[in-house]
């Protein structure tokens, strides 16, 4: 625990170190509630994904099958999948 955190322990409430600035001497502030925002952003981002499948599968559905078979082409050339997962994976780690 570090000498900002100290400063601002206390076991009932949640606190953060708020810097001096020009204006302000350093103080406590309380932790804001943020699951509400977390959770906003994350339904975002998995509609944004399922949005964004439906509408790629929808676009290759109307594709002639020769330009099927040259995206299917490209995908196995360049693996797309392998290098999602390593960026996944780096993600996580991260």
């Amino acid at each position: 625990m570090g000498p900002f955190c100290r400063l601002c322990n206390e076991s009932s409430v949640n606190l953060f170190y708020v810097p001096a600035s020009g204006t302000a001497m350093a103080h406590c502030e309380r932790c804001q509630e943020t699951w509400g925002a977390t959770a906003a952003i994350l339904s975002a981002i998995v509609a944004g994904a399922v949005l964004g499948v439906v509408v790629v599968l929808r676009a290759y559905r109307h594709l002639s099958p020769k330009q099927q078979s040259q995206l299917s082409g490209i995908h196995n050339t360049l693996t797309l999948h392998n290098k999602a997962k390593i960026l996944i994976g780096f993600y996580q780690m991260a």
